[in-house]
């Protein structure tokens, strides 16, 4: 079993997103952990029979509950690798990757760190990453440091931000 927090408020953001968008498609999953939502992201594009790739964003160096940093990347590697066709990993700090990241993403997902200044700086970076007419969302609106950083930028930005089953948010931009 894969250890890791997911609840079902990303799992219908991601059933929707594989619904909505085409063949083609590029997603980003920023925060991954050991890597059980992007696993169910993949299981469903192949339930589907479309071609998205899924770049997946972490530096999968953090384990809950342990203070020190952990290297958790060889298990994340061991997880995807019946998916390695569809999820490509991405082992760099969030901010890094968003700043290089090569192409326009259709959809990006942010679960990473939940600190307000965090979740600011991913949403901003991932933001300008996402095409007109994309999506942006992320888990964890319950938690004030999320809330309050995706209201910030969504309200000055005059975007409605729909949450999902209490826990995860969603702006099509």
């Amino acid at each position: 079993m894969i250890e890791n927090m997911t609840d079902e408020s990303i799992y219908e953001v991601y059933r929707r997103a594989v619904g909505h968008f085409p063949s083609g498609s590029i997603f980003v999953e920023v925060g991954c952990y050991y890597g059980k939502s992007v696993i169910f992201l993949a299981e469903e594009i192949n339930r589907v029979g479309k071609n998205i790739k899924v770049f997946a964003v972490d530096t999968f160096d953090y384990k809950e509950g342990v203070k020190e940093k952990v290297d958790i990347y060889p298990d994340f590697l061991n997880n995807i690798t019946e998916y390695l066709n569809i999820i490509v990993p991405f082992k760099v700090p969030s901010i890094l990757a968003g700043h290089k990241f090569g192409w326009e993403a259709d959809f990006v997902f942010i679960d990473a760190n939940h600190e307000f200044e965090s979740v600011l700086m991913d949403i901003l970076i991932w933001k300008r990453v996402v095409k007109r007419g994309g999506w942006i969302g992320g888990h964890d609106y319950n938690d004030d440091g999320v809330r309050r950083a995706v209201n910030t930028v969504f309200r000055l930005l005059e975007r409605d931000v729909e949450v999902i089953k209490t826990d995860s948010w969603l702006v099509k931009l």
